[in-house]
């Protein structure tokens, strides 16, 4: 995915937009920041997980599908393409950044990221697990309204899009940790795509979900009929998009309350 790079160190927060629809129960959300790492490039890291960068000894693997890592657009492109909370201005230089109430994308430092790799990148700060993106063949709309009729009509007719990205020995993890974006109540179907493609038997799933206000909407409980061979802990961790930036204190007490 192709960024501008240059931009990014005049800005301090992005665009509201995030595939969740409005009107879901409101629950009391934790809140996450981190860093990502960028090649000499500019480009988003690997989404596979190889040898090299696997930690020594680990048997954590963080998964996570973010709207950033899987729509092949100019940054700015993906500003401007509306949602319930607007677009940017022309440009991030030009933006009102205080006025923006809510994020899929974040910017940490000079940094872009998108909201649920930021809490996942949290998460392996305290973990020291390997980090994995679940990434699609077919890249989804940068327009928010034609993104999230797009993920609807995916849910309606249960379609389970084709994974680019792929964990390479599975088999050696103990621990998932399972983030994503809220997306009419549910599960991206991407994550659904993910989650049958391997044999879960016996392995822990700890989840968390980004979201405007609508929190996991029944989504654990679908979980566990996908893949009823594991233990799908709770609480999960909620974090609300609009706080993903100062929610490192809340991520650190819920993974010690797990005892990580």
């Amino acid at each position: 995915m192709k960024r501008q790079i240059a931009i990014l160190a005049t800005a301090m927060l992005l665009f509201a937009s995030g595939c969740t629809k409005e009107g879901g129960t409101e629950t009391s959300f934790a809140q996450t920041a981190a860093s990502t790492d960028m090649d000499n490039a500019g480009t988003r890291p690997s989404a596979g997980i190889s040898d090299e960068n696997r930690t020594d000894g680990s048997r954590i693997l963080i998964a996570y599908f973010t709207r950033l890592d899987n729509t092949e657009a100019e940054l700015e492109e993906i500003l401007q393409g509306g949602g319930p909370y607007g677009s940017l201005d022309s440009s991030l230089e030009d933006s009102d950044l205080d006025a923006v109430a809510s994020a899929s994308i974040q910017l940490i430092g000079d940094e872009v990221q998108g909201s649920t790799e930021a809490v996942a990148r949290m998460i392996q700060t305290q973990t020291g697990g390997d980090l994995f993106s679940i990434r699609t063949v077919q890249s989804y709309p940068v327009n928010y309204d034609d993104l999230i009729d797009q993920g609807g009509e995916e849910r309606n007719q249960k379609y389970r899009p084709e994974l680019s990205s792929h964990v390479e020995n599975m088999e050696e993890y103990e621990v998932v940790f399972l983030g994503f974006p809220d997306w009419w109540y549910d599960m991206p179907m991407a994550v659904y795509s993910f989650l049958e493609e391997y044999d879960f038997s016996g392995k822990t799933v700890i989840p968390f979900v980004t979201s405007a206000s609508s929190g996991f909407s029944g989504s654990i409980e679908r979980m566990r009929e996908l893949i009823p061979g594991a233990k799908v802990m709770e609480p999960g961790l909620e974090v609300r998009m609009t706080e993903v930036a100062q929610a490192q204190e809340a991520v650190a007490g819920w993974l010690e309350k797990l005892g990580y």
